[in-house]
């Protein structure tokens, strides 16, 4: 399935198809060199998948949570792509949940003001909800989100095939943030609930 958003600053695709991770490069292409920015909550099959595909690229791993959504680890991600000699025609890819996207897509707004950033979303809620609207931001002086900018992706590629290392928990967490949006966007949904 293929969903066109349209933004004032960027207009992009979302993808989301069972497999797509496997074939992600004949999808994206190749646009200079890749850097991956994952965590390490993401399982190694699917970063595996990803590095089999863009062997020659670079890998930043953080560690997975939102205490690591700050500017120190802004900061070392910056430091890789730098010492990865990356330039404005080179592309982020960012391989994971809600907070990867964050630091992802803020790195490359902000790296050489601006490069290009495909967003992999591998948790239901990312793939929901977080991936798309090219909201990316780092927690800041106590305050969750309180430092970022608007920097659309070029791409979304959801596959559901990520979902299933998720946990109970977490896959559940993304598919509340869909009935709730449904509830929100769409009155007839909204009703039948409000009848029961």
């Amino acid at each position: 399935m293929k969903i066109d958003v349209h933004t004032k600053d960027r207009d992009y695709s979302v993808y989301l198809e069972r497999g797509i991770l496997a074939r992600a490069d004949a999808m994206i292409g190749r646009h200079g060199h890749v850097f991956i920015v994952s965590d390490d909550g993401v399982p190694l099959k699917w970063r595996k998948m990803l590095q089999d595909q863009y062997p020659e690229a670079g890998i930043f791993v953080f560690p997975n949570g939102e205490a690591s959504k700050n500017f120190d680890t802004l900061q070392e991600i910056l430091k890789a792509m730098q010492e990865a000699h990356l330039s404005r025609q080179d592309t982020i890819i960012a391989l994971g949940g809600g907070v990867v996207g964050d630091m992802a897509g803020f790195a490359s707004a902000i790296y050489m003001r601006g490069i290009r950033y495909i967003n992999i979303p591998t948790t239901s809620l990312s793939q929901i909800d977080s991936s798309i609207g090219g909201k990316t931001a780092v927690d800041f002086n106590g305050v969750k989100n309180s430092v970022g900018a608007f920097w659309q992706p070029d791409m979304v590629l959801a596959d559901p095939d990520t979902l299933s290392t998720l946990s109970r928990r977490h896959y559940h967490n993304g598919l509340a943030e869909a009935v709730k949006e449904g509830l929100i966007k769409d009155e007839a949904l909204f009703n039948i609930f409000e009848k029961r």
